[in-house]
């Protein structure tokens, strides 16, 4: 039976890499100083978190987020700013607040960070490290894409090496002596 993956998902990391993705989230929100970070897929799936955000809960907080992401990237696309179905636009937004804003960025292909980070840090600050946080993330996606390839590779030999022996033995069958019987 197949392994059942997130709908539209691109990478699924397994247990080590979300090990991996919790520290580097940890170092980003360490150096921006964001008091909550999160990282999400596009529809809305929780991958890993970094702090606690009061009075909310991490699954509606994706869910929401994904969802603003979703729908500015929608108006990007039916606004015409390409003619391709991409969109040429950046891939960032800030919602500002009194005391915290929020950061939303796409990271690689369905992955989103959210982050709540003080009115006191940069959003260039923001956007430096996320890029950062990005080439990280990127990184370990090619790295599990590499294990994939390497472990089909091998499916692929053994079912050739399985094979030619049935062939083997199949024509040293038909090719019998009737003296070897």
């Amino acid at each position: 039976m197949p392994e059942k993956k997130s709908s539209g998902s691109v990478w699924e990391p397994d247990g080590r890499q979300i090990e991996e993705l919790d520290r580097y989230l940890a170092g980003f929100a360490e150096v921006t100083g964001a008091s909550f970070t999160i990282l999400i897929r596009a529809n809305g799936d929780v991958l890993c978190s970094d702090g606690q955000f009061p009075r909310k809960d991490n699954v509606m907080i994706s869910a929401l987020a994904a969802a603003g992401y979703s729908s500015s990237e929608e108006l990007s696309q039916s606004l015409a700013f390409s003619d391709d179905e991409e969109t040429n636009c950046s891939q960032q937004f800030v919602l500002e607040g009194i005391e915290n804003n929020i950061f939303i960025s796409k990271l690689i292909d369905d992955i989103l960070l959210v982050s709540v980070f003080s009115a006191e840090v940069t959003v260039g600050m923001m956007l430096v490290h996320s890029e950062k946080l990005g080439a990280q993330v990127v990184d370990l996606a090619a790295e599990q894409k590499v294990i994939e390839v390497e472990r089909e590779g091998r499916k692929v030999f053994q079912f050739d090496e399985e094979f030619g022996l049935q062939v083997d033995m199949q024509l040293d069958s038909l090719f019998l002596d009737n003296k070897d019987s």
